[in-house]
């Protein structure tokens, strides 16, 4: 059996100094001392300690997980601790795979607003969503039992999105739309969830209808008559006819000397 020095045991394994002496304390690696000088001795039983250590790591414990399993681990053990890290990264790769989603509906905005400005659509399908109210025009409503599912609706950003509705009866009003901001979220990322019930009691149900869709580029801090009219002109010169209120969702802004604010806007028709 191979006996190596502090350098060169750091040297083959491709770590240094400071890390194997972390390791020691946590009993990961146990290096025999040298009787007359005191110095630390490697062996070869090292070098395959080391390399589970980074065997484990990769496959994503921890270092106090490790430390455990160094202490003491039969393969029972080992099985079941594997079994419930394999259960842990399917949970992270779904939560990666729909963070992705989020990311490319954005990108498919973007290149939407590139390819089309201020195109004009009808959308037969979607998703039913929960909206949650938050303000009368610009004014906060402050209501505290509708608290704990605004702030569960904050944490579950990015799959919240900052919405407004408008009022159908105010498009032709001479005093000015009557909208409301608030918080909306597709139906299945609260399905089951203790928040979905707060947002039946509380907020709107939308359910997913035929649509006439456009992304509205602002200046305003808020839309106003003028920018909605070339959706209801689309509307009217094919036959159709607003069904409801306008649904409008934030997309990502631009930074300009002031924000520039993309607007995606729904509208049920029928006809």
């Amino acid at each position: 059996m191979g006996e190596f020095s502090v350098g060169k045991f750091a040297k083959i394994i491709g770590v240094n100094a400071q890390t194997l002496r972390y390791y020691e304390t946590l009993g990961i690696l146990k290096p025999e001392r040298d009787a007359e000088n005191g110095y630390r001795r490697y062996t070869d039983l090292d070098v395959r300690r080391v390399l589970y250590c980074r065997l484990y790591r990769a496959l994503g414990f921890s270092l106090d997980e490790i430390q455990e399993y160094f202490q003491f681990s039969d393969l029972k053990t080992i099985g079941q601790k594997i079994r419930q890290k394999s259960q842990e990264l399917q949970r992270q790769a779904e939560e990666l795979l729909s963070l992705k989603e989020q990311v490319d509906y954005f990108a498919q905005q973007i290149e939407q607003i590139e390819k089309a400005p201020g195109e004009c659509w009808i959308q037969t399908e979607g998703e039913d969503f929960y909206r949650l109210s938050g303000t009368r025009q610009n004014d906060l409503i402050e209501r505290k039992e509708k608290e704990q599912a605004v702030e569960t609706l904050q944490n579950m950003v990015p799959f919240t999105r900052m919405t407004v509705r408008i009022r159908r009866e105010s498009l032709r009003s001479e005093n000015g739309l009557i909208f409301d901001w608030g918080l909306g979220i597709l139906a299945r990322q609260v399905r089951g969830k203790p928040v979905e019930a707060e947002l039946r009691r509380f907020g709107e149900y939308h359910r997913t209808a035929p649509m006439a869709v456009t992304i509205v580029r602002s200046l305003q801090k808020e839309l106003t008559a003028n920018e909605l009219e070339p959706l209801l002109s689309y509307m009217e010169e094919r036959g159709y006819r607003l069904a409801g209120d306008l649904i409008g969702v934030l997309l990502l802004p631009e930074f300009e000397e002031e924000i520039v604010h993309y607007i995606k806007l729904f509208a049920p028709i029928e006809q």
